[in-house]
């Protein structure tokens, strides 16, 4: 998690003394509009004409759903492996998730992804690219506009990321972005609708929580006042605001995202070379069109049976107090099965997502991160990995290349 700079704690101090915490206090233009500026900012960054701050990503998924005028009960389509805000989002939204395979990197599978846009003939997609992980854009925009599908993206852990030069969150009709305290700007909690789109922008305002002519103060970042008078009665109001305290210590954060990306990405690259000594140890890999951000890293291990996944768990906490995510245990919320919400869950059959998280872990990683600090980490991870159910080390390429077999002949089950 970012720790805060002496400029964001300025800024927080200079807003709680004056007890401006909330952005509609100030008049249009204030100084102390830390969130108006910060919106600025973003958009500039992002190169997308309006960013609107809320009280977190999930809320931002859901006002996406919302301004994109979704009907009650219709069909949405998202990532199987994902975090549970963005099918909990969706249901929030009153739509209903369609769950679609991931691939062995963990990016959404792009033949599943076809086959049950044309099943359920959906018409709006959430693509999540959960832990910065980015599929094939070129031919993601090629079935968006094959299939007719409304493309919301969930940039929560892909915000710095990029596409052939392209920043990720500029795909969609909207996109949204997380500043959760884990994410690579840290506010506490947080998030942003970011869109090209007058409507979208003007119906998120009213939504979140602006009424009379608390519109005028988004200044240049408000679309032509004819829309928001169209929309300011209609609309129902959510508040869901960002509070100016939460953009005054995001503000400095903005000019920060692309030397914490390269910080991130010098320490993943060290992380990644460490871990994969241990022949245990695999590291999915990306596209490499794909500017990644790697503020966390994900590793696949072989051998293992499914009491060991706990059993690692336990001994990276007791050997480095590292929280290590275990993706394939049922506790966790990254994985599918926990999502009971979802209508007739019970009845549906993932095989791929399944093979693909079974036996994947995740560590969150800090940009500030020391060499000795990431060889500590490599040092916990491969001794708690030892001390469970070795394989012996003449047997585990075979061990390693039955695994992979295994794993592609249930993928194609």
């Amino acid at each position: 998690m970012a720790s805060m700079s002496a400029e964001s704690i300025a800024n927080a101090v200079e807003v709680m003394q004056a007890g401006l915490l909330n952005r509609y206090q100030m008049d249009a233009g204030a100084e102390t509009n830390y969130l108006l500026k910060t919106e600025r900012a973003l958009s500039e960054y992002l190169g997308v004409k309006f960013s609107l701050g809320l009280n977190s990503g999930g809320s931002a998924i859901f006002m996406a759903l919302k301004c994109a005028d979704m009907p009650d009960g219709a069909v949405v389509l998202s990532n199987a492996f994902t975090f549970n805000a963005v099918p909990s989002a969706i249901e929030h939204a009153g739509g209903r998730t369609v769950l679609v395979e991931c691939t062995e990197t963990m990016v959404i599978d792009l033949d599943d992804l076809e086959k049950k846009a044309i099943a359920t003939g959906a018409k709006y997609f959430v693509l999540s690219y959960m832990r910065g992980r980015i599929p094939d854009m070129d031919k993601i925009m090629a079935m968006c506009e094959k299939l007719g599908l409304y493309l919301i993206e969930d940039s929560a852990h892909a915000y710095g990321c990029e596409w052939k030069g392209r920043k990720i969150g500029t795909f969609g009709r909207s996109s949204t972005i997380s500043t959760q305290s884990n994410k690579i700007m840290n506010s506490g909690e947080g998030g942003f609708i970011c869109t090209n789109d007058d409507d979208i922008m003007a119906k998120a305002i009213i939504s979140a929580g602006s009424y009379e002519e608390l519109f005028l103060k988004h200044c240049d970042l408000c679309p032509p006042k004819e829309l928001m008078i169209k929309y300011r009665m209609t609309r129902v109001n959510y508040s869901i605001r960002m509070t100016n305290l939460q953009g005054a210590l995001l503000l400095p954060q903005v000019a920060e995202i692309n030397t914490r990306r390269d910080k991130h990405n010098a320490i993943y690259e060290t992380l990644v070379r460490r871990l994969e000594e241990h022949p245990r140890i695999t590291v999915p890999t990306q596209l490499p069109e794909v500017t990644p951000v790697y503020d966390s890293i994900q590793f696949v291990v072989s051998g293992m049976q499914p009491a060991d996944a706990p059993a690692f768990q336990k001994n990276v906490k007791a050997l480095g107090k590292m929280k290590l995510e275990a993706f394939g245990l049922v506790e966790n919320a990254r994985n599918w099965h926990t999502w009971k919400f979802i209508d007739d869950l019970g009845a549906l059959s993932l095989p791929k997502t399944d093979a693909a998280i079974q036996y994947t872990f995740d560590t969150r990683l800090h940009f500030e991160m020391s060499d000795s600090q990431v060889e500590n980490m490599v040092s916990v991870i491969h001794r708690s990995l030892d001390s469970i159910s070795p394989v012996k080390a003449t047997g585990l390429k075979r061990a390693r290349e039955e695994e992979e077999v295994a794993s592609r002949v249930a993928a194609g089950a």
